[in-house]
């Protein structure tokens, strides 16, 4: 009996560690949401101040809705020459940045 009080109570004192770790993950989440909004209205400022005859109304919610799509590469998608597992961070930028610019070019159409 005291054995299973002992687990029981260890169960408690980690699942307490698990609802807190959630948390913070939560509000982690929350922050990147928050810096990747700031990071593209700075962008689309910095871009209207450097390039002020390209038009760029309606950029960040394109590459909002193209970043919602959620469309990653995995890792039996990479090329069969690429060994290091890193590599997909790699390519799915790549493919976001490809998707922006294709974006950007009909929106300039």
């Amino acid at each position: 009996m005291k054995k299973l009080r002992n687990l029981k109570s260890s169960y408690r004192s980690d699942y307490g560690d698990l609802e807190n770790l959630k948390l913070e993950l939560q509000y982690c989440k929350k922050q990147v949401d928050m810096c990747r909004q700031r990071l593209v209205q700075e962008f689309d400022v910095w871009y209207s101040e450097y390039f002020p005859s390209v038009e760029m109304t309606g950029y960040s919610s394109n590459i909002q809705r193209i970043e919602d799509e959620d469309d990653h590469i995995d890792i039996k998608q990479l090329p069969s020459n690429t060994t290091d597992p890193e590599a997909v961070a790699f390519y799915n930028a790549k493919l976001r940045t490809e998707r922006r610019n294709l974006a950007f070019s009909l929106k300039q159409r």
